[in-house]
């Protein structure tokens, strides 16, 4: 795994109170023509090896999968997206603080760029995504903040983009004044949100689930009989992805950046139920075979991402790391139903083999789509759930990229 800009940036520092809201984005944009989605596309962001800059790269999910990229190119590379049906997010995350809305596939110009920043709030609000319930209803999940906002996307003005606030700031550790929310899902009236919980310096403490009833805007209490926080603790630390899928909501948790191999967790979102289906022992034999050929005993595998294709299929990322540095990737695929891992996608896809991937999603078709961010050689692949073979050609990228995902009206 390349280390991204929040790793590296330790420390929050003091910003001046509540940027201002800004009109149309102005930041240099390429003038390739962006596609038109009345068909299914994918969206990436990229970040130079750098991280002097980014772009985002966008093509059709069937027929001619090549990239248009160039589209909204920054001189700052800490940007990431969201999307919802059409319409896609740009969030501009660490010291930038802004969200920009592009609808209809027209990345060219940004029907409004609002500050993630409620007035008043001195840190970077460090917003890691925009969770969307409907047209006028969506969250920001924000990293370098306790409170969760409810926005209004449809908003014109910015005094009207912020209409509500939710306080998580009870899973903060001692001597911090955040939980590091870091990823949202929406399941029927209900917002689970997944945080971090790091302390003063930076230790993973016991990771939560938080679960926000969006009727009253208020949290539930997952298991009553039991004191303490309301939501429901996890095993692994770091948690990184979630995937939800008929009910139940999958965890991935990378674990520390050493010989925590981290845990991937389901949780029944009605029950509340959580079940623990890998863990380091789970690849035990992948790590004891990395140990034999390590003279240095510091290779270990990770469990980086998850992704759900059906009932009886879903994928799990794997990412051998030397301390902070990424060596190469391995998908696992499994039964999310038993929790009994296949032999690696690897075994069918050799030219996934020692390559390192940054993100795997299943997008509109069912296929798997992951982003291979070696600098040398950046791009996607996609492969076909039934027979666990690449589908179409490579598709080449400028840039490593750090996030897929899919717009569609």
């Amino acid at each position: 795994m390349q280390l991204t800009p929040r790793y590296k940036s330790w420390v929050l520092l003091a910003l001046s109170a509540g940027l201002a809201a800004c009109g149309s984005d102005n930041d240099s944009s390429s003038s390739n023509e962006v596609p038109d989605i009345d068909q299914p596309h994918y969206v990436a962001q990229l970040v130079a090896p750098d991280y002097s800059s980014s772009q985002l790269a966008m093509g059709a999910v069937n027929g001619d999968r090549s990239a248009t990229q160039g589209l909204l190119v920054k001189d700052q590379s800490d940007f990431g997206f969201s999307t919802y049906k059409g319409t896609l997010y740009h969030l501009g995350r660490f010291e930038i603080d802004t969200v920009s809305r592009y609808d209809s596939g027209d990345l060219s110009t940004a029907r409004w760029t609002y500050s993630s920043r409620q007035a008043g709030e001195q840190a970077s609000a460090n917003t890691y995504q925009l969770v969307q319930r409907s047209a006028d209803e969506g969250y920001l999940i924000r990293y370098g903040s306790p409170l969760v906002l409810k926005v209004n996307p449809q908003a014109t003005q910015a005094d009207e983009f912020i209409v509500a606030s939710i306080d998580l700031s009870a899973y903060a550790p001692e001597g911090t004044d955040t939980p590091r929310m870091h990823q949202a899902v929406i399941d029927g009236d209900r917002l689970f949100v997944s945080m971090q919980r790091l302390d003063a310096n930076w230790s993973a403490q016991t990771a939560y689930i938080a679960v926000i009833d969006l009727g009253t805007l208020t949290e539930l209490d997952t298991d009553p009989q039991t004191t303490g926080l309301a939501g429901i603790a996890l095993e692994g630390s770091n948690p990184g992805n979630l995937a939800l899928h008929n009910g139940r909501l999958y965890v991935s948790s990378r674990g520390d950046y050493g010989s925590d191999s981290g845990a991937l967790e389901v949780i029944d979102t009605t029950t509340y139920q959580r079940t623990t289906l890998a863990d380091g022992t789970t690849f035990a034999q992948l790590n004891e075979n990395l140990q034999d050929d390590d003279a240095s005993n510091d290779v270990i595998y990770h469990i980086r991402d998850v992704a759900i294709a059906s009932d009886q299929l879903g994928f799990a990322l794997l990412s051998l790391e030397q301390g902070y540095t990424a060596v190469s990737s391995q998908v696992m695929p499994f039964n999310p139903q038993t929790g009994t891992f296949q032999t690696a996608l690897q075994q069918s896809a050799t030219a996934l083999t020692d390559l390192q991937l940054s993100d795997i999603e299943v997008g509109p078709e069912g296929r798997l789509w992951l982003s291979v961010s070696d600098a040398s050689a950046p791009g996607l692949y996609v492969v076909d759930q039934d027979t666990l073979t690449i589908n179409g050609d490579f598709i080449e990228l400028d840039m490593p990229a750090t996030k897929i995902g899919f717009l569609s009206n």
